[in-house]
């Protein structure tokens, strides 16, 4: 019993050890409300499912294909959730990462697709992407972006064009790890958002690219290398309205701060719970606010997920084996 049982545990282990070595965005805030994300490693187990403002994603693991469709939204992403976060035009939204790797150096960009309608049934393959917030390489500090995304807490905030005409779009922020030379690795998520309060602008077609497609003929240079000092940051011309863009060295400028933090004893304001806007064919979601991480929250969080994955194996074992 005890050696039938030991390949399992094998398997659990190894797949505990793989979903600890990338990230994913774990929750989403935007319009004041904080949404929480899919998290694949859990939220596939539960009945019912939650129907979250963030598409689905298999795992925390990169698309590794400059071609692969799931460079759009990741694997399974190009497929719509039934929840829509409401966002004000000119406002900030801030992804928040379950963790990222130190190693893991690259860009980091924010792009948007308008759904043409009802962001809960479009698919990706059908999406003109427009940047509205990029960063790559700062050659003064000598830092990544990532780096600052992992020094902001894991969040990276981008804002909503105050310009940009309402309506439904999928907002898909992407880390780029050129860690491995000559092997980028890419981690998109998308969140279907409602636009609210705006004008009437919309991107111009020289702005507008297609994903995949961006990627196509991009060198993406060995950063170990020591003559290695700047990066272009792909892709098209911000958006007008935009934040966060290469200057003239093609380096990158860091994102919009976080807000002040209260030090004045007054406790600061919390999220307000998020209740997802509905589709026109769908029942009205709930989405309740996620809990602030830490480091030691996050802790037990990897451990509780780890006994939950070995429990699953288990009884899978007793199923089939007696």
């Amino acid at each position: 019993m005890i050696a039938a049982f030991l390949p399992l545990l094998a398997v659990a282990l190894s797949v505990v050890d793989s979903v600890n070595a990338h990230g994913y965005v774990q929750d989403v805030t935007v319009g004041g409300k904080q949404y929480p994300g899919w998290l694949p490693f859990e939220d596939p187990y539960k009945t019912p499912q939650p129907d979250t403002v963030v598409r689905h994603v298999p795992s925390d693991g990169p698309i590794f294909s400059v071609q692969d469709p799931g460079l759009a939204c990741n694997t399974g992403g190009e497929k719509g959730t039934k929840a829509i976060a409401d966002a004000p035009a000119g406002g900030p939204i801030t992804f928040h990462w379950n963790q990222w790797l130190a190693d893991h150096l690259g860009p980091v960009s924010t792009y948007m697709a308008s759904c043409n309608g009802d962001c809960t049934s479009f698919n990706t393959a059908n999406a003109k992407w427009f940047k509205i917030d990029a960063a790559g390489y700062d050659s003064g500090k000598k830092q990544w972006a990532s780096q600052q995304l992992i020094n902001n807490g894991n969040k990276w905030t981008s804002t909503i064009p105050a310009s940009l005409a309402d309506g439904q779009y999928l907002v898909r922020h992407e880390v780029i790890a050129l860690h491995s030379a000559g092997a980028p690795q890419f981690y998109p998520s998308c969140t279907q958002v409602k636009v609210t309060g705006g004008g009437n602008a919309k991107a111009p077609a020289a702005e507008l690219v297609s994903i995949p497609g961006i990627y196509d003929g991009v060198q993406f240079p060995n950063i170990w290398l020591d003559s290695f000092n700047s990066f272009t940051i792909p892709g098209p011309a911000l958006f007008a309205g935009g934040s966060g863009s290469g200057n003239g060295n093609n380096n990158s400028q860091a994102p919009p701060p976080p807000p002040p933090v209260n030090n004045a004893g007054s406790a600061p304001p919390a999220n307000t719970p998020a209740t997802a806007t509905p589709a026109p064919s769908a029942t009205s979601s709930s989405v309740a606010p996620s809990a602030t991480d830490s480091s030691s929250g996050r802790c037990r969080h990897n451990a509780r997920r780890s006994d939950r994955m070995l429990k699953r194996h288990v009884a899978f074992h007793k199923r089939h084996h007696h």
